[in-house]
Parts: structure tokens; sequence; C-alpha cells
């Protein structure tokens, strides 16, 4: 049997790393298009693309701020990994070195490059 310890951690874990990945693509269990569902990043940038490469012009100004915020936002979800990876993932390590459980390899913070 798994301790409750460990399966309450397992839980909370898989539900963050869940919220994250989430914010950047669509899961794929949700029904698309469904109203009440946000497009997530992933696709925003495919339909900025593709509305980008379907004019035979320039982008637009409008285009341009979408696409900052758009950077801006892929910024907070990867510093969002980062401090998952940097914090929170270390804590389930703790966890598992208590029952005996080999710890997760963990990869260094993803580089982020900004404009600014």
């Amino acid at each position: 049997a798994v301790p409750d310890e460990l399966q309450r951690a397992l839980g909370e874990h898989a539900g963050r790393i869940t919220g994250l990945t989430e914010l950047m693509a669509q899961p794929e269990s949700a029904v698309w298009p469904a109203l009440d569902v946000t497009p997530r990043l992933a696709s925003r940038l495919g339909d900025l693309s593709r509305s980008i490469d379907g004019a035979n012009a320039a982008p637009t100004a409008g285009q341009y701020r979408y696409f900052d915020h758009l950077q801006n936002e892929f910024i907070e979800v990867l510093t969002g990994v980062n401090r998952y990876l940097s914090e929170e993932a270390e804590k389930l390590n703790i966890i598992f070195k208590r029952h005996g459980i080999p710890a997760i390899l963990l990869p260094g913070a993803i580089e982020i490059n900004s404009r600014n």
C-alpha cells in the first residue's frame, strides 16, 4: 500500500504540474471548441501566426502588441515552471527519501531571454 503522505504529495504535485501545462496548451481531454474554455497560449500563438502568414503584408501594430502580450504571458509561465522546479519539486524528493524512493533528477532552470 502507498503511504498516505506519499499519496497526498504525489496528488498535489500532479495537480501543480497539470496546472502549469494547461496554461500552455489545451488539455487533450477538453472538448474543443467549448464556450467556457479559453484558448491556451499555444493555440493563441498559432492563431496569431496564421493571421500574419495569411496576409500579404507586414504584421500590423496590433499584431505586434498582441505578440508582446503573448510573450509576456509565456515568460510568466516559464517563471512558474522554474519556481516549481527550484522550490516545489525538491520537497517531493524529501518525501521520496523518507520512504526509500529514489529522487527525481531535476533539470536546471529554463533560461528566459527577454527583449528588455
